[in-house]
């Protein structure tokens, strides 16, 4: 199974292929080299506050897969972002389908309608994740909870790179596999992210399960920041070998200027602050 994910479904089948170039440690670093590791990379998107001037952040993503079986998708997604606050997420899933997370509430309107199943505020805020926040790095890195709890020196495709672990709480994604350590490679010469990757829990190996790759192919400069624009995500296994099943993701952003409230408002805050009846208005 793998983790590259599309609406219809989270965990597809895949074949694996011979072996692509991995990342080979060699060594750890000191632990004051991780901050120093982050901020290069952050440096190199323009800097940890480039987005918080912003406001908010429209993005429309276009995503075309490739299974390992030959079928193919093609899905479009748009997204909202609060630069200012990375978890103020919102997102037109599917024609039918919006998903929002202000921080606060998470929920999701299916037709116009707000979905009053349980379990939906969790689904609703983790499939955000999964969506969004490969395409917010290094930003997201900064996001509450998010943890990178190692830098190691390493090599991928010839480039000196800084291998750092990211770590997540509990229940972040919406597959067990993404739920796990993510590996980012930074080029030590520029600090540019080339590579997000995460590799399947040994327990999930047994039923196919692949891990997934985000290379990062360009970016796009929005004001200071440098957003990823174009990626290509593949499924890989315990040894980088990547897999046929393959998804390219071509991301155009702009900034809409100042945050816009009521995008990220409960709709049943949102109807209360219509009729006057939140306190303070």
């Amino acid at each position: 199974m793998s983790a590259i994910q599309t609406p219809a479904t989270i965990l597809l089948a895949a074949t694996m292929v011979a072996a692509a170039p991995t990342a080979h440690a060699t060594g750890p670093e000191r632990s004051g080299r991780t901050a120093k590791v982050v901020d290069l990379a952050m440096k190199a998107a323009g800097g940890a506050d480039a987005l918080t001037g912003l406001g908010i952040l429209k993005a429309r993503i276009h995503n075309e897969e490739t299974t390992a079986k030959g079928e193919q998708h093609v899905t479009d997604m748009t997204a909202w972002v609060n630069g200012a606050d990375l978890e103020q997420l919102r997102l037109q899933y599917t024609p039918r389908i919006l998903l929002v997370d202000n921080g606060i509430k998470a929920w999701a309107m299916i037709d116009g309608q707000l979905d009053t199943r349980r379990q939906t505020p969790l689904m609703a805020r983790m499939t955000l994740h999964d969506r969004l926040f490969p395409l917010l790095l290094p930003f997201s890195l900064g996001i509450e909870g998010v943890r990178v709890t190692s830098v190691t020196r390493a090599t991928w495709e010839g480039d000196p790179v800084w291998k750092l672990t990211v770590e997540f709480p509990p229940n972040y994604f919406t597959t067990p596999i993404f739920n796990t350590p993510w590996e980012l490679l930074v080029r030590r010469s520029d600090g540019r992210l080339l590579v997000a990757q995460l590799f399947a829990p040994e327990e999930y190996l047994k039923v196919g399960a692949e891990g997934v790759r985000y290379r990062f192919l360009r970016w796009e400069k929005v004001g200071p920041a440098r957003l990823a624009s174009d990626l290509l995500v593949v499924g890989i296994d315990q040894n980088g070998a990547e897999s046929g099943h393959v998804r390219t993701v071509k991301v155009r952003w702009e900034s809409l200027g100042m945050p816009s409230e009521p995008l990220f408002m409960h709709p049943k805050d949102l109807e209360a602050m219509e009729e006057g009846d939140l306190p303070g208005r």
